[in-house]
């Protein structure tokens, strides 16, 4: 059980990709917020995958492409275009995060928010596109501007909560998450 501890990010990192994954394909809950702009709730939790990968990277270091590389391998088991889609977009966009998260020496809720801010576009743009071009869910279309900007706003919400906490917990002041 105190090994589980010790990797509780990393397994945690791990089921938000495997959950997310999941929910996605059995329910996809495609929401339109307007004629031409639709969203998933998963999304956000999407954004807390981003998030755990820098607290499960604080727990293992490098190694945290191990729970990435799980995360995708289910993601393929279950559907062989998400597993793709998932591949290119998180190998991408998490690459990016884990590079700003390692090399940068802010303190860890400025590196979670930097990151994020960097890698939750590029997954956006790469996994939308793919969502469409391999027809995850056919007759299912996503990729539109609006849809977007919407997908990077919800991905950044988690980063946002945890860049404020710290940053108030730093400055002894007390937040409400």
């Amino acid at each position: 059980m105190q090994e589980i501890a010790r990797y509780k990010y990393s397994l945690l990192y791990l089921l938000a990709i495997t959950v997310a994954c999941y929910l996605f394909l059995k329910y996809p809950l495609i929401v339109n917020v307007t004629d031409s702009i639709a969203l998933t709730p998963w999304v956000v939790m999407v954004g807390a995958w981003f998030v755990l990968r820098d607290f499960s990277q604080r727990e293992i270091g490098h190694y945290v492409f191990i729970p990435m590389a799980a995360g995708i391998v289910v993601s393929t088991a279950m559907n062989a275009s998400l597993g793709l889609a998932n591949f290119l977009a998180v190998a991408t966009s998490e690459i990016l995060d884990w590079a700003i998260y390692s090399f940068t020496k802010k303190p860890f809720h400025e590196r979670i928010l930097l990151s994020s801010l960097v890698s939750a576009p590029v997954d956006t743009l790469i996994f939308f596109s793919l969502f469409d071009w391999l027809e995850i869910i056919p007759g299912v279309s996503i990729f539109n501007w609006g849809t977007i900007v919407l997908g990077i706003i919800a991905k950044l919400i988690a980063a946002l909560l945890v860049w404020g906490h710290y940053a108030a917990k730093n400055k002894g002041t007390k937040v409400i998450v």
